[in-house]
């Protein structure tokens, strides 16, 4: 078993997957079957806030332009500084991601679950991957991944389709994957597929709550 940080013997699932596709709804439910969720866009949030890790860092290195009149980091303006550019946007990553990482590891380390998935949508990019025991893909079509983040977020049809073209297209997420959840249908059907690859873990009732060996 690959061990993650400084904590063998946990067994962790890396999970990803594109705007839209679901990946959340997944870690949700390994969360309801026993697994520790860790969500690395929430740790990016965290990060960025005005008593964060990255606050500093980002700030010295994008300017008070990205602030709000309180000196909160606004994170559209922020995104709107990095996006299709690719220099900036591989800036506020170095920045970000070991941050991000190194917390990641603290929590991995303090879990008493043996099952932990972690969610990232840069999961593979960020070579993450490579320290996971298994890696999971959630998919969706083009149709599903526009109506659920329209909806959800409130952004036009066009707004959604240029950042699902600015991501690493699903089919080589899904090369890397060990396991790939469709989540087309219903919410019956995706929880069937992520209730069997549980079952490949082993009992969830023997995971649920159970510390590391």
């Amino acid at each position: 078993m690959v061990s993650i940080g400084s904590s063998p013997g946990k067994y962790l699932i890396g999970l990803t997957g594109n705007i839209g596709t679901g990946k959340t709804t997944v870690r949700r439910m390994l969360e309801d079957l026993g697994a520790y969720g860790i969500d690395a866009d929430d740790l990016v949030r965290n990060a960025l806030d005005r008593e964060g890790s990255a606050y500093g860092p980002v700030v010295r290195a994008f300017g008070r332009k990205i602030l709000t009149r309180q000196g909160a980091i606004d994170h559209q303006k922020l995104a709107l500084a990095v996006f299709n550019n690719h220099a900036e946007l591989e800036r506020l990553e170095a920045i970000v991601h070991p941050l991000v990482r190194r917390e990641i590891y603290r929590l991995v380390a303090q879990a008493s679950y043996y099952v932990v998935v972690v969610e990232a949508i840069k999961l593979i990019e960020g070579g993450l991957d490579k320290e996971c025991d298994t890696v999971w893909v959630v998919q969706a079509s083009q149709e599903q991944q526009l109506a659920r983040v329209t909806k959800s977020r409130g952004m036009s049809t066009a707004q959604v389709t240029q950042r699902m073209q600015a991501q690493t297209p699903q089919a080589s997420k899904a090369a890397r994957a060990d396991v790939i959840i469709r989540n087309n249908s219903s919410l019956k059907a995706t929880r069937l597929q992520v209730n069997q690859q549980w079952r490949s873990i082993g009992s969830a009732d023997a995971h649920r709550g159970r510390a590391a060996p």
